[in-house]
């Protein structure tokens, strides 16, 4: 019933279909280091799209130094929280390993 519901919204109102299903199906990676040196790695499972989200785990100065998106939706990269700055981006199943500097992610 709710697949028939999504196609007639899908027909009636363009747009709509992306609505019924928010959320980017896999995990975004990234690797950061702690205030003591160590190694951190951190992940958002199944990320909302369209929803700018900060990366747990960071603090107030940190940035993690690679990502991988290993969704199924592209995730444009930002160096500063709130999803502002410089930002590139990682198409499905692409990583950045040099030169990420990144604090927050969106998904579209």
């Amino acid at each position: 019933m709710r697949a028939l519901l999504v196609l007639v919204a899908a027909l009636v109102l363009p747009g709509t279909a992306v609505a019924a299903d928010a959320d980017a199906k896999g995990q975004f990676r990234y690797v950061y280091s702690t205030d003591l040196g160590d190694v951190e790695t951190g992940s958002l499972r199944d990320p909302e799209i369209g929803t700018c989200l900060a990366f747990p785990g960071l603090g107030d100065e940190r940035l993690a130094r690679s990502t991988r998106n290993q969704t199924d939706a592209t995730a444009i990269v930002y160096r500063e929280d709130d999803c502002q700055g410089d930002y590139y981006v990682l198409e499905p199943r692409e990583k950045r390993i040099h030169d990420s500097d990144a604090r927050s992610v969106r998904f579209v």
